[in-house]
């Protein structure tokens, strides 16, 4: 059974074909609409043209019918009943998605292999009197499972452009499995007409996959760049029957600046619904993995633009330029580092010769301009094609791609046509070294004069030329000494001992040689060779008396110390070393350390007086002095210890004092 629509069929309206699978008491319908407005009533009204018998179909329960979306033609439904329609899309990874309900008034956007379910409640409790429609759009060589005929089993749509449609379907006669046929949206075409311009481009795409970019036999075939684009299987648009001894020569016959479209006659006819079949890529468009969460991170941004210029590169081999070269016809596989992209829709890519550049051909020539009032805008398109001017790139060619690679480098296509742009790329300068390209190159991508541009090689030599990583330099730990604002630099000892309280300037470390200008240590007299040899009297504190009346007389005063012996002569001073190299040893003035450190006399020691075992083995001596300074000044002033105790604080000191002297002889 056939219903058509309300509408007389024009010849110049689109039609729409479809066949409508009822399961139900009902067969399956074909269905044809044709025109802008036509439309056909399904329920259980005599008049339908799909009629249901279910009691709890209303008389009106819904129309389906046909609008234009710009060029293209739209199925839609729209629910007329009580009880609802329910309306789902066919997913391959989600067959069994739940019904979307359609209450009186709404409407719902209907694709190949579309389902309603008729009514969405129902009335009857005891049994399911409900009708499933699926929708099966008439596309080329789909499979028949009926009449077994036709090989593709066609599942739900992936993407659509201005040009075709593209279908994930299934090879059930052939050996390719799972694929993507992309159907041109131009069918039947007259032999004489300029819309069979489409159809060659549809053919030229597949052409420059199956002769270049993926061709063995081609020397300039290189595996990781064919690697980078969608691979075209299958060429099924008819003008195969046109073509000339090579691909070259059919792309200059037909792409000749004095080619008539509208004059040139195709016999034999082109095929009725041209398409191509191309391999299925399960990836997400660069688009939507920008928006994903979590979101893109540098690495990740880093190894999408550099396969990029990676995939311009292999297109500057066979010197070609995409010309749609943006998020929305790139494909992003996996995440992380080891994300792989494929570039696809190549219906905009020409030859990047000089001919070309000004080329008036319309197989050639694309509409740059926008519509301002339609919000279209061109933001991956440079500046030279946006004028009124017939002009399809600038020079060199592949300038064109390499303006569309800047905007999606950083992911941000309203940067080019931003007034700000010039404090944008400011602001972006620490994202754009993130991605390992020089700022200046950057700008120079989107440089207005398409000369001053970069090359594709010219990109790939700077992610392959990276500068090199200095090596991290030593960074000399700083000790604050007496000064609080004097940081002196600390050679750690070359035995790997640790260093503790002090800042040693070797030989090895010539402008260090200078110590810092400390103030020099007090030092007292040397006392008497007699005082030397018995410890001087400790004075006995008397108790505290009372304090005297006014009346009383003056107390008398205490009796004068008894005299000191005689000071002995000091001993005479060895001969100074011979032009030794200073070894400036640095702590806080007044302290014990810095008066063992300085000597009897204030002279600098050598490092030619240090013994080698003392040398190697300063640092734990020194630590071990410093413990035994610190417990000393921990302990709180006693008197001294009977013996037979512990040790007083003056003991526990002079045990440190000797360890330092150690140290240092």
């Amino acid at each position: 059974m056939s219903g058509h629509g309300a509408l007389p069929a024009k010849q110049d309206q689109a039609a729409l074909e479809l066949s409508l699978v009822i399961e139900g008491p009902s067969g399956s319908q074909q269905i044809t609409l044709l025109g802008n407005g036509a439309s056909i009533g399904i329920g259980r009204a005599p008049d339908s043209q799909v009629q249901l018998a279910s009691s709890g179909v209303s008389h009106r329960h819904c129309k389906l019918f046909l609008t234009k979306k710009g060029q293209d033609v739209v199925l839609r439904v729209r629910d007329t009943s009580r009880n609802g329609t329910g309306a789902r899309h066919s997913r391959y990874s989600q067959a069994q998605r739940p019904f979307k309900e359609l209450k009186e008034g709404e409407e719902e956007v209907l694709h190949h292999r579309s389902q309603l379910l008729i009514p969405l409640k129902e009335k009857d409790k005891g049994r399911d009197t409900r009708s499933v429609l699926t929708i099966y759009f008439n596309l080329p060589d789909a499979y028949n499972p009926a009449q077994e005929s036709g090989r593709w089993q066609y599942e739900e749509k992936l993407g659509e452009g201005g040009l075709a449609v593209v279908y994930r379907a299934r090879d059930v006669s052939g050996s390719l499995g799972e694929v993507a046929v992309k159907v041109s949206k131009f069918k039947n075409l007259p032999l004489v007409s300029n819309q069979n311009r489409h159809v060659y481009a549809l053919h030229r795409e597949a052409q420059w996959s199956m002769k270049c970019l993926h061709n063995t036999e081609d020397p300039r075939y290189d595996e990781k760049g064919a690697g980078l684009f969608a691979k075209y299987l299958e060429d099924h648009t008819g003008f195969d029957a046109h073509d000339d001894v090579s691909f070259d020569a059919t792309r200059r016959k037909f792409e000749d600046p004095e080619f008539a479209w509208s004059k040139h006659s195709f016999e034999p006819k082109l095929a009725r619904e041209p398409y191509v079949v191309m391999e299925l890529v399960e990836a997400k468009l660069l688009q939507s993995a920008i928006d994903a969460n979590p979101p893109l991170d540098f690495a990740e941004k880093r190894t999408i633009t550099r396969q990029c210029v990676d995939s311009l590169l292999y297109l500057s081999k066979f010197d070609a330029l995409h010309r749609d070269f943006r998020g929305c016809n790139i494909f992003l596989q996996g995440r992380g580092k080891g994300c792989q992209l494929k570039v696809i829709d190549l219906g905009f890519m020409i030859s990047a010769d000089a001919h070309q550049e000004k080329n008036p051909n319309i197989a050639v020539r694309c509409a740059w301009q926008g519509n301002k009032d339609q919000r279209i805008r061109f933001d991956w398109a440079p500046p030279e094609v946006r004028t009124k001017e017939v002009r399809n790139f600038g020079q060199p060619g592949s300038s064109f791609d390499i303006f569309s690679l800047g905007p999606s480098a950083l992911f941000s296509e309203d940067l080019v046509n931003s007034r700000d742009m010039s404090e944008k790329l400011v602001s972006i300068t620490a994202d754009i070294k993130e991605l390992r390209l020089p700022p200046q190159l950057f700008r120079r991508m989107l440089d207005k004069n398409s000369e001053n541009r970069p090359t594709p090689k010219d990109l790939s030599e700077a992610f392959v030329e990276r500068p090199k990583r200095r090596k991290a330099e030593r960074v000399t730990p700083l000790v604050q000494v007496q000064d609080k604002n004097l940081l002196i630099p600390v050679t750690p000892p070359s035995d790997g001992g640790m260093g503790v309280g002090y800042a040693l300037f070797y030989q090895d470390h010539p402008e260090l040689r200078t110590p810092p200008e400390l103030p020099p240590p007090p030092r007292s007299a040397p006392p008497p060779a007699s005082a030397r040899s018995a410890p001087p009297p400790v004075p006995v504190k008397s108790a505290p008396q009372p304090a005297p009346a006014r009346s009383a007389p003056p107390q008398p005063p205490p009796p004068p110390p008894p005299p000191l012996p005689p000071p002995v002569a000091p001993a005479p001073a060895p001969a100074p070393a011979p032009a030794p190299v200073p070894l400036a040893v640095a702590f806080p003035a007044g302290s014990l350390l810095a008066e063992i450190a300085h000597g009897p006399k204030d002279a600098p020691m050598t490092r030619q007086q240090l013994p080698k075992e003392v040398e190697t083995g300063a640092s734990s001596l020194a630590l071990l002095a410093a413990f035994f300074f610190w417990a000393g000044d921990r302990r709180p002033s006693t008197p001294p210890t009977p013996p037979g105790q512990r040790k007083s604080p003056r003991q526990v000191r002079l045990v440190g004092l000797l360890l330092a002297l150690m140290t240092i002889l």
